[in-house]
């Protein structure tokens, strides 16, 4: 793995963060999951998520419910060229506090969704349904600028687009662009596949009702929603939907069947879990399926011709190795992949980008593998700029 760097020291508001995030979960790390109780617990103080969002300048809006989108929020730079999309698109409810958008941190379902909502994705029925919304000319600033399809992480039964605002609305503003989080329905009420197929229907969203060209995005996301950024880009692979320029993963889950040795290693050493903790939880997102399932468990997928992959993580989380084996397995596939691990840093610590340093590197990482991937594509035979 690439050293963070010569000394590798963590800094030291890392380590008074890992000793209050460490205080806070551990007690519940051995316990067993209510997935109730986590809901109505995770992500608190709200008021402090609000802060640090509000503080990014980012704003954000609640996206409804609309064709293939299952519902979510839209985050975007006021600077963005397409700002005003949250004004002129249907399903949007604007907020006029920037981002105290409308609190759906316990929701994290849509209500009504089926499974026949993914039938369409190879058919195309809805293409260009709303096209050029953010597609933009040729050659103009919205059509370089990155489109984040940002799938957040809560071990598959919390969580929301409204918890992990923070984390989205900072790479909104180092990036200038906007991102779509959708709400993705959550276990143990509905197991796998149906985070799989919202998460789905909100890329084709993009593509097709909104026309946004493939090449311009970034599919991203934080711990289970890792894994599901992860297995969401080999589906689209195997049902021949053109590909994202990159994909970003913040302490990726990847193995629903719990065999990483640093469950084991790092059990007492991680700040949020122990190795029991992420094994019992699988088993609310497994359901009946089988969890060696590359759409489960992406580590044991095909790797062959995913798109350049970014890998952050902890050197004291108990899912280090879902990264390092998902980076080694990658590169054997011949796909281009950076990946970094971190020094005493707890678990998906990106949120805390107003005050750790760390956490303001990794992003400013994710930052410039984006604006390359997608510059690529920029410079690629017939996108050459004048």
């Amino acid at each position: 793995m690439e050293p963070v760097s010569p000394i590798g020291l963590p800094s030291w508001q890392s380590r008074l963060l890992h000793t209050l995030v460490r205080a806070r979960m551990r007690p519940h790390a051995l316990a067993p999951i209510d997935p109730a109780w986590v809901r109505r617990n995770m992500g608190r103080p709200r008021s402090a998520r609000i802060i640090m969002a509000r503080s990014t300048g980012a704003r954000s809006s609640r996206y409804e419910r609309i064709m293939h989108w299952p519902g979510g929020e839209h985050v975007w730079w006021p600077a963005h060229p397409q700002s005003t999309l949250q004004q002129s698109s249907p399903g949007v409810r604007a907020s006029s506090t920037g981002n105290a958008a409308t609190n759906g941190s316990t929701n994290g379902q849509t209500s009504g969704q089926t499974n026949g909502q993914t039938n369409g994705k190879i058919n195309g029925a809805t293409a260009g349904a709303t096209t050029g919304v953010t597609n933009g000319a040729p050659g103009t600033a919205v059509e370089r600028t990155p489109v984040l399809l940002y799938l957040h992480g809560g071990g598959f039964i919390a969580c929301s687009p409204e918890t992990h605002r923070p984390l989205v609305s900072s790479l909104v503003r180092r990036l200038g662009g906007e991102a779509f989080v959708p709400s993705y329905r959550l276990a143990p009420e509905h197991p796998h596949p149906a985070a799989l197929e919202d998460a789905e229907n909100a890329y084709l969203h993009l593509v097709e009702d909104r026309g946004v060209d493939p090449s311009r995005i970034i599919i991203a996301g934080d711990s289970a929603g890792g894994g599901l950024a992860l297995a969401l880009t080999m589906s689209l692979r195997d049902h021949g939907i053109p590909l994202p320029a990159g994909v970003v993963l913040f302490s990726p889950w990847t193995d629903m069947t719990g065999t990483g040795a640093s469950l084991d290693e790092n059990s007492d050493r991680c700040a949020m879990f122990a190795g029991v903790t992420i094994r019992r939880a699988a088993q609310f997102y497994v359901g009946e399926g089988d969890p060696s399932n590359p759409m489960l468990s992406p580590l044991f997928g095909d790797f062959h011709g995913l798109p350049p992959l970014l890998l952050h993580a902890s050197e004291d989380e108990v899912l280090r190795d879902d990264t390092l084996r998902v980076a080694e397995r990658a590169r054997e596939a011949g796909v281009t992949v950076t990946a970094r691990l971190w020094p005493h840093v707890p678990h998906v610590w990106q949120f805390f980008a107003a005050v750790l340093p760390e956490a303001r590197e990794s992003l400013a990482d994710a930052t410039a593998f984006v604006r390359d991937v997608v510059g690529q594509h920029d410079r690629s035979p017939g996108r050459e700029r004048e």
